[in-house]
């Protein structure tokens, strides 16, 4: 006989004469060379986008990077600078210029280097340059 249970439950519930909620839990997803992934959740049911906001110092000012649809939850910023930190955050916009409160902030360092090593049972490593038994 098989088991199962849920160990976490959350219910939310929100009055509708709240103003417009703000994304919450944004998260780096992805950093490469040239790129951030972001993704967040949304808790709006009534928005009409997103902003993404970035800054290049930890205390500068963020400044609009770009607006997406409503319901979309993720962004790819692409054409960074390698080696660089970005901080970013994400806000709801609403129908009639109504903005929420700015989501949690998070930040990103693009790689300087990226080495990419796919080894397998056929395709074995040659030995170390430095390996003197070989």
């Amino acid at each position: 006989m098989a088991c199962a249970f849920i160990s976490t439950l959350v219910i939310q519930s929100y009055s509708s004469s709240l103003n417009l909620l703000s994304p919450i839990d944004l998260r780096v997803t992805e950093i490469k060379r040239n790129s951030v992934s972001l993704q967040w959740a949304d808790r709006a049911s009534a928005e009409a986008g997103y902003e993404v906001w970035r800054a290049t110092q930890s205390n500068g000012s963020y400044s609009l990077l770009t607006s997406l649809a409503a319901g979309i939850t993720s962004y790819t910023n692409a054409g960074l600078t390698q080696n660089t930190t970005y901080y970013y955050t994400v806000r709801s916009k609403g129908a009639s210029s109504t903005y929420s409160a700015y989501s949690n902030a998070v930040t990103a360092t693009t790689y300087g280097y990226s080495i990419y090593v796919n080894f397998t049972n056929t395709n074995q490593p040659p030995s170390a340059w430095n390996n003197l038994n070989a």
